[in-house]
């Protein structure tokens, strides 16, 4: 054994879907595609002070907890992480690993977190509303179809994704017989509603507009679920044939999802997510402010549990979804205002019941925080995709007077490491 090799035992999953190893040295090391008790010998591919990343040459002795992963290309696509972990297992790591976070990063010891609610109709396959795929062209070679490489821009390309419904494989499948003549595409993008109505949206330089309007009409009598396709270049979106959008229904309510606005990708745990927001909303709630609001999904779904409701979102396609949304629903009792949520609510002196904010992985600015806690009389749904940047920001919140109620992690993502938390916090005056 060399010195850049070293035999280790993998002692948990981390955030970013590596497994985390001690050495005897003190230092901690990553190893992407390891299993809990994996023993194996691993190459280093890099080595800081405290932390060491590499990868398995050898498993010596696999974890009784590996499976073998239903993807072929699964430990070169950075589209997955955990296919080689049943969901049950996937789930209780993602519970770990919130708790973790809010212990190290929070010091917020004893807060419990409740195993992940999840969606089991298909084990955690074909969930995803929404891809996008790359293609890359290489001087004297085919073009190819494909998605990046784990940590890399190199392409990875697939016969099947399991993580797809069917039809966007049946399509790629067609698609990548089409690249010659497609020679100036550079990203395509396939979403779907609960129907099965597909929108494609294709990114490339003009001269793919001409390319595309000649094989449309063989495109979509092959696919009839195609109901539009549409063309994006610097932001600006052009219809070249059906409908620019796709509506997509939860419950009884109506969403218009365009190319470029923010829809969660597993819209069964969505309207999970949602079902378990509405029990946890404050029943005496009249005011409701929602930050980072997207399209309104938040703010329609619990539009009639208050008097008031309004809408705080910076991006202009996701206000334009909004307006269409509140008109399909008729809804009047909600108010939009774009614009950076920081500068937004410098100007907002009323007061709210109730906060529900959803924001980037970068979480809350300190302002925002700040104005949570002056503005807000109740409660905070605190709804993140990142764990880390949740406890950094819970425990500001905490410090200042707040109490956690509740820390409900979302399986919105299987086979990932990607988690969807919801966090309940009230004042504790009101507690």
């Amino acid at each position: 054994m060399n010195a850049d090799t070293s035999e280790v035992t993998i002692e948990k999953l981390v955030y970013g879907g590596e497994g985390l190893a001690r050495l005897s040295s003190g230092q901690v090391a990553l190893v992407p595609w390891s299993v809990p008790e994996d023993q194996a010998l691993v190459h280093w591919t890099s080595s800081q002070k405290n932390l060491k990343r590499g990868e398995i040459s050898q498993l010596t002795q696999p974890s009784p907890y590996r499976i073998k992963p239903q993807c072929s290309v699964f430990g070169e696509c950075g589209g997955c992480h955990w296919q080689h972990l049943t969901l049950e297992k996937q789930r209780y790591w993602k519970q770990q690993i919130v708790a973790e976070n809010l212990r190290r990063i929070g010091k917020l010891s004893d807060v419990p977190v409740v195993f992940p609610i999840g969606d089991a109709s298909d084990q955690g396959w074909h969930y995803r509303n929404k891809v996008e795929w790359l293609v890359h062209h290489s001087p004297g070679q085919q073009p190819q179809l494909g998605y990046s490489k784990f940590k890399s821009h190199q392409l990875v390309t697939f016969d099947h994704c399991w993580i797809m419904p069917e039809s966007f494989n049946a399509i790629a499948s067609y698609l990548k017989g089409q690249l010659e003549v497609l020679e100036n595409t550079e990203r395509i993008q396939s979403r779907i509603n609960s129907k099965g109505d597909i929108l494609l949206t294709f990114k490339g330089t003009p001269a793919l507009f001409g390319a595309l309007e000649g094989i449309t009409p063989d495109f979509v009598t092959t696919f009839p679920q195609i109901v539009g396709i549409t063309f994006l270049k610097e932001g600006k979106e052009t219809c070249i044939w059906g409908q620019p959008d796709l509506i997509e229904t939860i419950g009884t309510l109506q969403f218009q999802v365009s190319p470029q606005s923010f829809f969660q990708v597993n819209t069964l745990v969505a309207h999970l997510l949602l079902q378990y927001i509405e029990k946890q909303l404050l029943p005496d709630c009249r005011s409701l402010i929602d930050i980072y609001a997207g399209g309104g999904l938040f703010s329609i779904w619990l539009h009639q549990k208050a008097q008031q409701v309004v809408m705080i979102e910076s991006s202009s396609h996701a206000i334009e979804n909004a307006q269409v949304n509140l008109k399909l629903n008729h809804i009047d009792n909600i108010q939009l205002l774009q614009g950076d949520a920081t500068k937004i609510l410098a100007q907002v002196s009323q007061t709210f019941d109730v906060a529900i904010i959803d924001p980037p992985r970068t979480g809350c600015d300190a302002a925002v925080l700040k104005w949570l806690h002056q503005n807000i009389h109740q409660q905070i749904l605190y709804v993140s995709c990142d764990p880390a940047t949740l406890a950094r920001d819970l425990k500001q919140l905490t410090s200042e007077g707040w109490r956690i109620e509740a820390v409900q992690p979302f399986d919105m993502f299987p086979q990932t490491y990607h988690i969807e938390t919801v966090v309940s916090l009230k004042r504790k005056e009101t507690a």
